[in-house]
């Protein structure tokens, strides 16, 4: 292989690796909604909800309001 290839091969490689990573690294989000019931199907308000990223292990917490809704924001 001449020189001169080798180095645009080289530098082509540089250039495109780099950018491969990036779009390797995509962010996504989601909003988790829900209510929250007792067995029989009666709703539940001022309940304390913890969600669970297990990618990092970090935890969110939110209380339900008065229909036992809750809702985590993306």
């Amino acid at each position: 292989m001449t020189r001169l290839k080798f180095r645009t091969l080289l530098i082509a490689l540089l250039l495109i690796v780099p950018v491969r990573h990036i779009f390797a690294q995509t962010l996504t989000s989601a909003t988790v909604v829900g209510t929250v019931k007792d067995p029989a199907g009666a709703l539940l308000p001022q309940v304390t909800v913890h969600i669970r990223q297990p990618e990092t292990n970090s935890i969110a917490t939110t209380v339900s309001g008065k229909a036992g809704e809750y809702r985590f924001p993306g």
